[in-house]
């Protein structure tokens, strides 16, 4: 995995990165460090490090590094004093045996990219919450199954690489990482992903491969900068929210398998799941107009008023749920009316479904939250927008 930085280096400097790799001994490497003090890259890789090297951190003779690369080593903890690298931007630890971090960190105010992967991280340590200058970490290949809610306050942080782990949800304050442009989820035990994805105005990819996903968030597709979206091998994902037509996505191996069944509904032949918030739901059947259920009229007016009201008094799940309703109606009126709980749905496969899906599954149909039958109806006649 390459990571940037804006460094200079010397022709000595650019030297001393192949030689670290062809087996420098350590000596020689902080020999250099000290003589050349615009050479600012450590390559510790493969040294056999048992520890952290000590006399880095023991005087303040190396401030001035800026990049350490010391992967594939059997280092187990990172020294108290590391802040004491205060000019550290780039820290490279794939490949130990670290499993938790000291608290000193949030002090390292230089820090913007941090790979931790292929380590034995079994919780998220919370002091990296607070490393705020943080604009990338890797965590792949780690033991995590949760992240803590203050992960929304890594508000720089544009990079978030937790592969092949074992979460098994996304907090929702994810939303609130607002820098966020690539966030890869794949291979772990993902049932479904936080609406609040849909705050990340500028997240460019998301991929949650290989998870367990049954449904996404039914305004996705409403990400302006939204570019890769790749959620194959999600077997039991039969249906994409209708706002992700216009976007070009990997799907291959979805729909092959139906959800459980106490969650799947099945709608003119097709069978899905939809989200968890839809609480009453209406399709093709219904025949007459139904009112509006308390509910839904009373979370629409909340929210129109949200802006002179308490919501933070209200129960967590409805205060999240005014923040960031499910929906929005896609009839092609241009209705666009809220959905909180309550939605006329529809499952359409159309012609180009089968270059939308890039691997021609016919069992995976796009889902249509509409806000009544009138819209429904509309949207039945001209489901593609002109």
């Amino acid at each position: 995995m390459q990571h940037g930085t804006n460094m200079h280096l010397t022709t000595r400097g650019a030297s001393m990165m192949e030689e670290d790799n062809e087996g420098s001994s350590l000596s020689d490497i902080f020999k250099e460090a000290l003589c050349n003090r615009e050479h600012g890259i450590l390559h510790l890789n493969y040294k056999g490090l048992v520890q952290f090297p000590p006399q880095l951190t023991s005087q303040d003779d190396y401030a001035h590094i800026q990049v350490i690369y010391a992967k594939r080593n059997l280092i187990t903890h990172l020294p108290y004093d590391i802040h004491r690298l205060t000019g550290l931007k780039i820290l490279y630890l794939h490949s130990n045996n670290l499993s938790s971090l000291p608290k000193e960190m949030s002090l390292m105010k230089s820090l913007e990219s941090l790979d931790l992967s292929q380590n034995l991280f079994t919780r998220f340590p919370d002091i990296l919450c607070r490393c705020t200058g943080l604009k990338e970490l890797y965590m792949t290949v780690n033991r995590l199954s949760s992240l803590p809610p203050e992960i929304g306050d890594l508000k720089q942080l544009t990079i978030l690489n937790l592969m092949d782990n074992q979460l098994e949800s996304i907090p929702s304050e994810i939303g609130l990482c607002s820098s966020l442009e690539t966030l890869h989820l794949d291979r772990n035990k993902l049932t479904t992903l936080p609406r609040q994805l849909i705050t990340l105005n500028n997240l460019k990819e998301l991929s949650v491969t290989g998870n367990n996903l049954f449904v996404l968030p039914m305004r996705l597709g409403w990400l302006p900068n939204l570019q890769h979206l790749y959620v194959d091998s999600n077997p039991r994902l039969c249906t994409i929210p209708f706002t992700l037509h216009s976007k070009q996505i990997g799907v291959c191996r979805c729909g092959s398998a139906k959800p459980p069944g106490n969650r799947c509904i099945q709608i003119g032949g097709l069978h899905g799941v939809l989200p968890s918030e839809i609480q009453v739901y209406h399709d093709e059947r219904t025949s007459i107009k139904l009112p509006s259920t308390l509910l839904e009229l009373a979370l629409n007016a909340v929210y129109h008023h949200k802006d002179i009201l308490d919501v933070d008094s209200m129960p967590k799940s409805l205060a999240d749920l005014i923040a960031c309703p499910t929906a929005h109606c896609v009839a092609p009126s241009g209705c666009e009316k809220l959905i909180f709980t309550e939605a006329y749905v529809h499952f359409l496969q159309i012609p180009w479904i089968q270059q939308f899906t890039l691997g021609g599954n016919s069992n995976l149909s796009l889902t249509a939250l509409c806000c009544s039958m009138k819209c429904l109806d509309m949207f039945k006649k001209h489901p593609v927008p002109t």
